[in-house]
């Protein structure tokens, strides 16, 4: 008997299993919608909301996930989904530093949005130390929203303040009159003992000192952005 060998031939197919292309996250503005889309050849799905369909339309914040399943087995995928509104109004907040400076902070801060001032900084905050008009735009994929506001920066570098009055009636240097720009700050006047002898919350030059006797008095003058000036007056009656 004779015997003839034979050589059987195999094929190897590799198996792959199912991959997406879904992003990790994804932003859209509020009113539009998206398709979110796994497809994969010759695969089957389901779909964290129940659709077993390769692909499914969404129009609201969320985690979106999906199994994607073929004859080498399973695979998940997930995405979020974050609906965008345009950026609210920023309306720009003023807090002083000093007379001489300002600063400037949008009110309805978010991080994710950008900042673009007048001169093209991108910080959210801006610091004012000149006279002038100051512009905010805020934007987001969404929209932008911008507000501007003057600024009037005030100097008091030159400010002369008396050094003596007297109250005698003769509508003469009869009152502690200090520079207009002053006009409606804090006053305190205190004795040579350290003893405050009148104080107003906004002074409109109608210090006369009253009843005091003649003498010098030591006063402090507080302006609204807390600076302030201190010095001595003489009243000679």
């Amino acid at each position: 008997n004779s015997y003839e060998n034979f050589t059987g031939l195999t094929q190897y197919i590799s198996c792959s299993l199912p991959t997406s292309n879904l992003e990790k996250e994804i932003e859209i503005c509020n009113g539009d919608s998206i398709v979110l889309d796994a497809e994969n050849p010759n695969s089957s799905y389901l779909w964290s909301n129940g659709s077993t369909n390769s692909s499914i339309t969404v129009n609201k914040s969320g985690v979106y996930e999906v199994e994607i399943t073929n004859s080498c087995g399973s695979e998940k995928f997930e995405t979020e989904v974050s609906f965008q509104h345009p950026p609210q109004n920023i309306n720009i907040q003023i807090e002083s530093l000093t007379c001489a400076s300002y600063s400037l902070i949008p009110e309805n801060y978010n991080k994710k949005n950008t900042y673009l001032w007048q001169d093209y900084n991108t910080d959210s905050a801006f610091t004012a130390t000149k006279t002038g008009w100051y512009k905010l735009k805020t934007s987001n994929t969404c929209g932008e929203k911008t507000d501007s506001v003057y600024i009037e920066i005030v100097d008091y570098s030159d400010v002369l303040l008396p050094n003596i009055i007297t109250p005698n009636d003769d509508e003469k240097n009869d009152k502690f009159v200090i520079d207009e720009r002053l006009q409606n700050a804090s006053i305190s006047i205190y004795n040579r003992y350290g003893k405050l002898v009148y104080q107003n919350p906004r002074y409109l030059n109608d210090w006369d000192s009253g009843n005091l006797n003649s003498g010098h008095y030591f006063y402090q003058i507080t302006l609204e952005c807390g600076d302030y000036f201190k010095g001595w007056v003489e009243v000679r009656k």
